[in-house]
């Protein structure tokens, strides 16, 4: 956490030295990494506060190359930059993961974790994978359970999709919002009053009252 409030700082020095783009590629790079590091083993879909707390890391970068003004909604802000939401990157890359061991491209004691249907008889449901029993709630939210229960939910025809990169790509579409143009103005400043006026919160009296 600290290194990555450090790299926020130094990207917030940069601002109005470099463009915004490199100031994102920067932060996917140097400071998005640590918070994403060995995520898909860490994550607790059901434990807000634990995910709010690394959501809040990210929003501060995201202030940090914009020059927005704290109490700026956060999706306006991460629709400005074509940001994910980090809860969504690791449903994304949880996602990624089970593909590879369902479809046995990852190591073959991972494939032997996943329950398999000995069902002989033809049913409706038969493509879907059963569910594996848990006592605890931490069980429950950890990987194999949590991604057999989202895998489930897709639609057949994407789910047992081999390809892993058509696959990868229809998730990707699902969580990742296009960023906003900022029509070659080069001047740093001026970007920055331009993004205050579309996130809807800048120093204009009337989203001052709005907010």
């Amino acid at each position: 956490m600290d290194k990555a409030s450090k790299g926020i700082s130094i990207i917030r020095k940069l601002r109005y030295l470099i463009p915004r783009h490199s100031l994102v590629t920067i932060y996917k790079s140097f400071i998005r990494s640590i918070l994403e590091y060995a995520d898909v083993i860490y994550d607790q879909p059901s434990n807000d506060s634990f995910s709010n707390k690394i959501e809040s890391i990210q929003y501060n970068a995201a202030l940090a190359i914009t020059g927005a003004i704290r109490g700026t909604s956060k999706d306006k802000l991460y629709r400005e930059l074509g940001l994910e939401h980090l809860s969504s990157r690791r449903w994304f890359k949880r996602f990624c993961l089970f593909h590879k061991i369902y479809h046995k491209k990852s190591p073959n004691y991972l494939y032997q974790l996943i329950p398999q249907n000995h069902n002989r008889f033809y049913l409706r449901n038969q493509h879907l994978i059963p569910q594996i029993f848990c006592r605890t709630n931490n069980f429950s939210d950890s990987f194999f359970p949590t991604a057999i229960k989202e895998f489930n939910k897709l639609d057949y025809q994407i789910s047992h999709n081999v390809s892993f990169q058509s696959f990868r790509k229809f998730l990707l579409k699902s969580i990742r919002p296009v960023p906003n143009s900022l029509f070659d103005a080069n001047d740093p400043y001026g970007v920055k009053l331009l993004t205050r006026l579309r996130v809807g919160l800048s120093h204009l009296k009337y989203q001052k009252f709005r907010h």
